[in-house]
């Protein structure tokens, strides 16, 4: 494992240092080798795109190899393969990669148009996906696609809550690093539900439900610090999500327990 965590190293020193067809060079092979030998490593791959990005940004046949990784990837699901095999014996649904490179290159309409062929072809494998591709429908307007999927709203948010609290408090007072995460996970993971529910309501035109299903999701949790969590996803949607994501590296290249 060491050793693939020096590719990708590698491909951050010769970015730093101008190197940027060596960089490019590296990246491609972590993305398309090392970070396929095992599950951490390719999670963590997805999130190192963004480095990718950052090399595009200053030499521009890394956004060129990035755009021409989307199309195959793109063709592969197209063609049936939904998932990527992994050299330690697991598996990993590609549309969520694809997700990804679309987000990078601010490219929410392809995103969209994608989960409609998927839609169209595989539509009970879409509405599995329909979670990875809900920001950028979101994000396009198509707020009754989204509506489509997702569960009635009141009812959702209620029994999110209760869960929420419950995990909370089973694990009061546990400072663990492994604790800590998983609650910082619950918590993002129910405000990013919340916020697209409400949008969606709001998108829909249905303002007076939208207000109090906000309500709903910050007074229905027991915890004062968690409503105030929910007052700031509100008042700017995205904080949670931008805050966590600085620590994902870190976390993802440590060794497992």
């Amino acid at each position: 494992m060491d050793e693939l965590r020096d590719i990708y190293q590698s491909a951050l020193e010769a970015q730093e240092a101008g190197e940027y067809e060596e960089a490019l060079r590296l990246h491609q092979h972590f993305h398309d080798y090392a970070g396929r030998q095992e599950r951490n490593l390719f999670r963590f791959s997805r999130f190192a795109l963004h480095h990718w990005l950052e090399l595009a940004e200053a030499y521009p046949p890394a956004l060129a190899a990035l755009q021409a990784l989307r199309e195959r990837e793109t063709a592969l699901l197209l063609a049936g393969e939904t998932e990527i095999r992994i050299a330690d014996g697991s598996s990993e649904d590609r549309f969520p990669l694809i997700v990804d490179i679309n987000r990078l290159l601010d490219d929410d309409r392809a995103t969209l148009e994608l989960f409609r062929q998927f839609q169209a072809n595989m539509p009970e494998l879409a509405a599995q996906a329909f979670h990875q591709a809900v920001d950028a429908i979101v994000a396009c307007g198509d707020f009754q696609l989204a509506h489509s999927y997702l569960p009635e709203p009141m009812a959702a948010i209620k029994q999110d809550a209760a869960d929420l609290n419950r995990i909370f408090q089973a694990m009061a007072g546990d400072t663990s690093k492994p604790s800590t995460v998983r609650l910082i996970g619950e918590t993002l993971g129910y405000a990013k539900q919340a916020v697209l529910q409400w949008q969606v309501l709001k998108g829909l035109g249905k303002a007076e439900e939208a207000g109090q299903f906000a309500g709903d999701a910050e007074n229905l949790l027991d915890r004062p610090s968690l409503r105030r969590v929910m007052r700031k996803e509100f008042d700017q949607p995205g904080t949670l999500l931008t805050e966590w994501s600085h620590s994902q590296e870190a976390f993802w290249l440590q060794d497992e327990a």
